[in-house]
């Protein structure tokens, strides 16, 4: 004859079986939902023309965060490569290719020298790490 469980081991037993749902349900949650979507390697044209409109693109972001956080150029750098950032991500979508393969034509680009619209031409300086001592 078994003994019957406790009130404390019962207990136990469904509070483990609550974590053991949620951690499934949050692995089932977190796989992909469907098969990646196929890229295709960037043409030279269609990374000259994913160039010019990053150059725009980052001249107006540098432009905005030069107004949003006055005084304070590290902030200045970080929300406009912020706003790169999401450029990327949007364009890689759209033009159904990688992030890896628009940012080597961003590097293409500046190596090369590909036109851009005047006063658009990217930064290619870095300001050193200096952070606001307060937040």
């Amino acid at each position: 004859m078994v003994p019957p469980l406790s009130l404390r081991t019962a207990q136990t037993y469904a509070g483990a079986a609550v974590v053991v749902g949620a951690l499934a349900l949050a692995l089932m949650q977190s796989r992909p939902q469907g098969p990646l979507p196929e890229t295709h390697p960037t043409p030279v044209q269609t990374a000259q023309e994913f160039y010019a409109g990053a150059a725009q693109a980052e001249a107006e972001a540098r432009k905005k965060a030069g107004n949003r956080f006055r005084g304070s150029p590290w902030s200045q750098e970080d929300e406009a490569h912020n706003k790169e950032a999401r450029f990327i991500r949007v364009q890689a979508r759209t033009r159904r290719t990688s992030v890896p393969d628009l940012i080597l034509a961003l590097d293409r680009g500046m190596r090369e020298h590909w036109s851009t619209a005047p006063y658009a031409a990217p930064s290619q300086k870095v300001l050193p790490c200096r952070p606001r001592l307060s937040y």
